[in-house]
């Protein structure tokens, strides 16, 4: 006997595809009131519809038929690092998207194990919000040497967290992560943005996932920020490289070391006391007319997270899986899970303004 469609599988297939009831049901010939009704249970759906909504969103029939959970636009689960406001239909769309990948990863670990035990708990307020204790906590725990951390993206792996890249296209949204229970922390990342923003990013979503397992916090968003300064910039080895006498020329010298941005040394280095204000306006007013605020010199190459690669490269070696079974698995088409899972097409990078909030 074949399963029920699930009806809120229809409306996480087409808000993932970022189309409205109107324009779903013009793909597949019928009434919006009709697609309003299969997506609230009210009508059932016959096998004719599960195969025009197939054909229509790209999901294969299995996709409209499995109990899945989805996290949900609005849900205090999501947390984003966001360049400037985003409007609530696009993070709906985004939300949904990063939904349909956390179920894909979810079926692929059915038969893995991933230790997530590197994730400590410290909320925020049990610490008197010491955001720079608890980066330095998370980093004692991760077992990082002093100094600059090189390759982000493996160490959050390797403490159990999967880093996906994800295509964000032009919206204003560098990074969307959640954790759920039973699952590993998920963090998507902008593949469009420069690699020393995916840096700040991944340390900003880490930030959330230790501090911001319940809500409640006063301003999430500026400790997250804070926490990634001090996860990648810690105070003590930062402040004996940042030159008292700050250029931005001797603070460009330290970007291949730190692997951060010159604007986010600024700002911390100001945040930390080094740079009195008037000094650091300057350098921002300096950046700005040599267009640094846009394009920085010394670009920071992007890192390549590997754990669901290394989990899909398991199923293929120790279970026999071919990668349209792996597809299916995945409830995805074969040519979404190369895009999306295997990453086989290239994103163009194109450069996109950096707008860092001044402390």
């Amino acid at each position: 006997m074949t399963d029920p469609v699930v009806p809120q599988m229809i409306t996480l297939a087409r808000e993932a595809r970022d189309l409205t009831q109107s324009e779903l049901a013009a793909r597949i010939d019928a009434s919006q009131s009709k697609v309003s009704k299969h997506e609230a249970g009210l009508v059932a759906v016959s096998e004719a519809d599960v195969e025009k909504y197939a054909v229509a969103l790209g999901f294969p029939p299995a996709f409209f038929r499995t109990n899945y959970v989805r996290v949900g636009a609005g849900n205090d689960v999501f947390h984003h690092r966001k360049r400037q406001a985003a409007l609530v239909s696009r993070l709906r769309h985004r939300h949904a998207e990063v939904d349909v990948r956390r179920l894909h990863v979810q079926r692929l670990l059915y038969d893995v194990e991933i230790d997530v035990r590197g994730f400590p708990a410290m909320d925020v307020d049990a610490f008197d919000g010491d955001v720079e204790f608890i980066a330095a906590q998370v980093r004692a725990s991760w077992g990082l040497a002093p100094g600059p951390v090189h390759n982000l993206a493996k160490v959050v792996e390797d403490a159990g967290a999967l880093v996906l890249q994800h295509d964000f296209g032009v919206d204003p949204i560098d990074a969307i992560s959640n954790w759920v229970p039973g699952m590993p922390p998920v963090v998507c990342l902008n593949v469009r943005a420069p690699g020393d923003r995916q840096r700040l990013s991944l340390a900003h979503e880490v930030g959330h996932l230790v501090m911001h397992r319940q809500p409640g916090s006063a301003d999430p968003e500026a400790e997250a920020q804070a926490f990634a300064g001090a996860l990648l910039m810690p105070a003590a080895e930062f402040l004996n490289e940042f030159p008292a006498d700050a250029t931005l020329q001797r603070v460009l010298a330290l970007k291949p070391r730190w692997r951060v941005s010159v604007q986010a040394m600024v700002v911390r280095a100001h945040q930390l006391g080094r740079l009195p204000k008037s000094r650091y306006q300057d350098l921002f007013r300096q950046m700005s007319g040599m267009g640094w605020r846009k394009d920085e010199p010394l670009p920071v190459a992007p890192e390549q997270p590997s754990l669901l690669k290394e989990v899909v490269a398991l199923h293929i070696r120790q279970h026999g899986y071919s990668i349209p079974e792996l597809a299916a698995r995945a409830l995805a088409s074969e040519q979404e899970f190369r895009d999306l899972v295997l990453q086989e097409r290239p994103i163009v990078r194109p450069l996109r303004p950096l707008r860092l909030e001044r402390p």
